[in-house]
């Protein structure tokens, strides 16, 4: 969380995120088609390259639009965004990569200018609980993923602490 923050410090651009056509919603994730790559798949390509090729090696997944599961892991101000325009408050949502299928992804993602207000169920939302994310990688280094702009859709369950964590 603490190296997400740091990277938004050192974001450099920053665009208007229009408002999406459509209210959030809660739908089951059965019925949704996730996106690859996947967080991981991108740390294994990448690093799968040469040093000197794998800046460009990140590059190549800028614009990218993606869906993918997710667990809410916390929400904090987005400071830069504030100090650019305080009369709408924005905030950061950090998420964890969640597949089924893996035992332990140790994925993040790192949503900054999400307006509580379009979204307030982050209000109340616990750890862990799932959701969808679909956006637009912004930028990505090894494990760790910014999406903006991001929407988001909120499934209503809980995943395990034992599913969420490595031990």
């Amino acid at each position: 969380m603490l190296l997400g923050r740091l990277f938004i410090f050192f974001w450099k651009k920053r665009s208007t995120v229009p408002a999406p056509d459509h209210a959030p919603s809660t739908i089951p994730p059965d019925k949704t088609s996730f996106s690859k790559p996947t967080p991981d798949d991108m740390t294994m390509q990448v690093e799968s390259l040469p040093p000197f090729q794998q800046r460009t090696g990140w590059d190549a997944y800028i614009g990218l639009e993606v869906c993918w599961q997710a667990m809410f892991r916390g929400i904090g101000e987005d400071e830069p965004a504030n100090k650019a325009d305080p009369s709408a408050k924005k905030w950061v949502v950090d998420l964890k990569h969640y597949d089924p299928s893996v035992r332990y992804s140790p994925s993040n993602i790192c949503c900054p200018g999400v307006d509580i207000e379009k979204y307030p169920q982050f209000k109340s939302l616990h750890h862990n609980e799932l959701l969808i994310v679909r956006g637009k990688v912004e930028a990505a280094q090894f494990y760790w993923v910014l999406l903006h702009p991001a929407n988001f859709e909120f499934c209503g369950k809980r995943i395990e602490e034992s599913k969420s964590s490595l031990f």
